[in-house]
């Protein structure tokens, strides 16, 4: 059976009417479905056609609230195995129609059931495209999602004290979370990986190499790391700015002055860019969908799985730093790496989950530099 939920409901006294509240003082309307609650976050939209269980659980949308701009969401209802973690991240989520099915043989539970175990409020009956323009011409804006009665210049001072900073520290990553013991493997290399905000589906391309595997938080200190004295060492995606992780960033320039092979994805890209000495700038309203256009140097073309706020300034050369992507849309670095191989980082999201898979050979190429040393 399909229910497909929209504005059709607004006569419907059981559904409670929410507010969205930009920090602006501009103010959207719809109902609450999921979690009814108030909540505060960054306002993003994702270009995504599918995939919100993936970008539900994404650990990098951490503290934002993101509204998906394809008009029906909820078709093929929720799978618990295509989690990307064990909880969702996000603070809200906004939708124009969200869709109860549960006719597909994968089907676990409802959208609605699904979004109310894992304490997610929902918006639903909004203009999505009015709000996703809004966004693209006055860019990401602190927003809460609230009831409609309550004072709308409350909510807007409550926006104005806001700050949201150092999102990873306040994931709570555990120092070391585990690691794969080396008399049980196959293969000997020794991976050092920064959990930053990681997706199950990244943390499984290493798993499946049988690699000694050590999955560690962003204030893992380099002498710690000369202890492992890895083959590789990895920064995972991850939510927040990047310039916050003071301490990672000077763990990492320590690392690369090592002659450590260093690789990174999104955030783990922004940090090895810091360290490189690069400096970063915050987008207008940022990269999120599966339809991202990238170009490397020899001008050949591929579609890309995104979801960053922020970016490498290129504004100066980097010694022995070679630039191999750039978006599409705005020119926007999208990968580094050194001459030598010893770095190699990516901005868009190789593991495409969701996403197409055009550029899951990255992997291969990370694997491939330090494995042959």
């Amino acid at each position: 059976m399909m229910q497909v939920y929209n504005l059709q409901r607004q006569n419907n006294n059981t559904q409670k009417k929410a507010k969205i509240v930009l920090e602006d003082g501009k103010v959207f309307f719809g109902f609450f479905f999921g979690k009814t609650k108030e909540s505060f976050g960054d306002l993003v939209f994702s270009t995504a056609m599918s995939g919100y269980q993936e970008i539900l659980t994404d650990p990098s949308y951490f503290k934002q609230i993101i509204v998906l701009t394809f008009p029906e969401i909820g078709i093929y209802g929720v799978n618990m195995l295509e989690n990307e973690s064990d909880k969702i991240y996000l603070s809200g989520l906004i939708v124009d129609k969200y869709i109860e099915n549960d006719f597909f043989n994968n089907f676990d539970q409802s959208f609605e059931q699904f979004l109310k175990k894992k304490n997610c409020c929902g918006v639903f009956g909004v203009d999505t495209r009015a709000l996703t323009e809004y966004l693209r011409e006055n860019g990401s804006k602190k927003c809460c999602i609230t009831f409609e009665e309550t004072s709308t210049e409350e909510v807007i001072k409550k926006l104005n004290k806001m700050t949201f900073k150092n999102h990873v520290k306040d994931l709570k990553v555990k120092k070391i979370t585990f690691f794969y013991k080396k008399e049980h493997l196959k293969n000997k290399k020794k991976v050092l990986f920064y959990d930053l905000g990681t997706k199950k589906s990244i943390l499984d391309h290493f798993i499946k190499k049988n690699y000694e595997l050590f999955v560690v938080s962003w204030n893992f200190s380099f002498s710690e790391i000369k202890k492992i004295n890895p083959d590789l060492i990895f920064l995972s995606n991850g939510p927040g700015d990047p310039r916050e992780l003071v301490y990672l960033i000077e763990q990492i320039k320590k690392a690369i002055a090592q002659k450590y092979f260093v690789f990174g994805i999104c955030l783990g890209l922004q940090i090895i860019g810091l360290a490189l000495g690069f400096k970063i700038e915050k987008l207008k309203f940022g990269h999120h969908g599966v339809n991202h256009p990238i170009i490397d140097n020899n001008n050949k073309i591929f579609i890309t799985s995104q979801n960053h706020d922020y970016v490498l300034i290129d504004d100066k050369k980097i010694n022995d730093i070679e630039i191999i992507f750039r978006s599409g849309f705005d020119n926007s670095i999208e990968g580094i790496k050194s001459k030598n191989h010893k770095i190699f980082c990516v901005q868009f999201h190789p593991e495409a989950n969701p996403g197409p898979k055009d550029m899951d050979w990255i992997f291969k190429k990370f694997f491939n530099y330090f494995q042959n040393e």
